[in-house]
């Protein structure tokens, strides 16, 4: 009898220590799910437009970006899905977290002119994203359901001052990987492209009409 009551009370550590295994994993989680917040002075553009949708995420995106805030893309675990993007608001930084994925979406820019991150006349504005990708889909671009271009940029600015690109990895971008002109009939400026990679564009990795 001592034998059994021995064994069945030295069951009792063995639970406590799954307790205090599973409490540690809670904890983890917690502080963990607490890190994922936007620094100061962004807000969250996954909690914008509706919340995050893994299928469409541009309603989300573009309704940040319309509310003239600085706007972090935080890292969802799954792709930024999206139609074309256009950066609406002038003295703004968009900050894409690490590991975000931002794709055209399949089936979508249909226009000749669509552009993922498209600035038309916005200064001041500045992409930034270390270890972030901005991806196309560049061979649904050479099928007959699209008109043939060469205009379809990853990222697009008209804007006579002030627009900066960092740190992004573009790809299979379906014209130029960035396009930078200016409509004002003045030269740009104030022009920064910094520790960007762009890989496989269909036309120029890097298109200046200054």
């Amino acid at each position: 009898n001592r034998l059994v009551e021995f064994k069945a009370m030295s069951r009792i550590p063995q639970y406590l220590k799954l307790v205090g295994v599973l409490a540690g994993l809670l904890v983890f989680c917690c502080t963990d799910l607490a890190s994922s917040q936007p620094p100061a002075g962004f807000v969250d553009a996954s909690t914008f437009g509706g919340g995050f949708n893994s299928e469409d995420a541009t309603n989300a995106l573009q309704s940040a970006i319309n509310s003239g805030s600085n706007v972090w893309v935080p890292n969802m675990g799954t792709d930024w899905i999206v139609n074309p993007i256009f950066l609406t608001q002038s003295n703004q930084t968009i900050r894409f977290d690490e590991g975000v994925v931002v794709v055209a979406k399949p089936g979508g820019f249909l226009g000749s002119h669509d552009v993922l991150f498209s600035n038309t006349t916005r200064e001041n504005v500045r992409l930034e994203g270390y270890g972030a990708t901005f991806r196309m889909q560049q061979q649904d671009y050479l099928t007959r359901a699209y008109l043939p271009n060469e205009f379809r940029a990853a990222i697009g600015s008209y804007a006579p001052n002030g627009f900066e690109i960092v740190g992004v990895t573009i790809e299979n971008a379906g014209g130029d990987g960035i396009y930078l002109g200016n409509t004002s009939g003045d030269a740009s400026r104030n022009i920064l492209v910094q520790d960007v990679v762009i890989d496989n564009s269909f036309t120029n990795s890097n298109t200046l009409c200054l």
